[in-house]
């Protein structure tokens, strides 16, 4: 369905190579480094990959000067975090593997009939102990608050906001997204839902198909506790490519230090990916990389203290 792959692109992060496996084909919409045509790009004037905004010094007063009134600094961020990091350090075989765990409201009334969740992936990750972060719509969490405990329970396993429902924000154009009402209620009402079913609090925020309207929403997502991340290579699920096509393409694009996208949804709409998961998760071990989640390839393995 044309909808669901328009709803996985990415409006900021190009892929080291936007070479297409043989035989691939694109969605409409869709560039080969899966970008949609018409997507909104990084606002200008933001840091590049791993700056970040240093903290406004306090003034100082000298011996003979009268104090002025206090100057509270700037809060720095939690980490040497760009604004919109998509990937990491470029200096060893680290790899951070992430899945979206997508649920629109079309899904939701079929939940039980048709499961958006492949048990062959998550006994993979489980049996593999991989280390992965989970973006979460939180109509996914309240579809399936089992599955995601049971995620939630394994070592090395992060979870991470998804927004609620895959609303469509600015920059993707996703015919089965709902319109985007609220966006600060987008974020928080997945947060509240994972406190309360998983107890579990979230530091990493990933915009629906990576569209944002620019830096205004970045600074909501961080004034709300969270730090918006993309990615830099994927597997092409959404496009519909067959598990080796997928294997091929993260050789082939993913670099040290990238973040990869792929999806924890069943085969209708993101097929291939346990096939791809299957090559990739020995090939990546024998080959030297580490798989991390998005916190231990950014330096950061726990959110923030309240």
């Amino acid at each position: 369905m044309m909808a669901l792959v328009v709803g996985a692109c990415s409006s900021t992060n190009p892929s080291p190579s936007t070479s297409t496996p043989s035989g691939a084909s694109l969605a409409p919409g869709q560039t080969p480094s899966g970008t949609p045509s018409g997507t909104a790009s990084t606002p200008t004037g933001t840091p590049s990959p791993g700056e970040s905004g240093e903290p406004q010094a306090t003034p100082t007063v000298g011996p003979d000067e009268t104090p002025g009134p206090e100057v509270s600094p700037t809060p720095k961020p939690p980490k040497p975090l760009a604004d919109y990091p998509t990937h990491g350090k470029r200096t060893q075989k680290v790899i951070a593997l992430t899945f979206d765990a997508d649920m629109y409201p079309f899904m939701y009334p079929t939940k039980d009939s048709y499961h958006e969740y492949d048990t062959r992936t998550l006994k993979l990750l489980k049996d593999n102990d991989v280390h992965a972060t989970i973006f979460l719509n939180g109509l996914y969490v309240k579809a399936y608050p089992d599955i995601v405990k049971d995620l939630a329970k394994q070592p090395g396993i992060e979870l991470a906001n998804h927004t609620w429902d895959h609303a469509a924000w600015p920059g993707c154009s996703d015919p089965a997204a709902p319109a985007l009402d609220n966006k600060k209620t987008e974020i928080t009402k997945t947060e509240k839902i994972v406190k309360d079913e998983i107890g579990t609090d979230m530091f990493w925020f990933r915009f629906p198909g990576g569209c944002y309207g620019g830096g205004s929403d970045l600074e909501l997502v961080k004034d709300l506790g969270s730090w918006p991340v993309g990615w830099d290579c994927y597997f092409g699920d959404s496009l519909g490519w067959s598990g080796d096509q997928q294997f091929s393409n993260v050789k082939a694009t993913c670099g040290k230090g990238s973040i990869v996208i792929t999806h924890l949804n069943n085969t209708k709409y993101h097929p291939g990916v346990y096939d791809a998961l299957k090559q990739l998760i020995p090939w990546w071990k024998e080959n030297g990389w580490t798989i991390v989640n998005v916190g231990e390839l950014l330096g950061r393995e726990t959110p923030p203290a309240e």
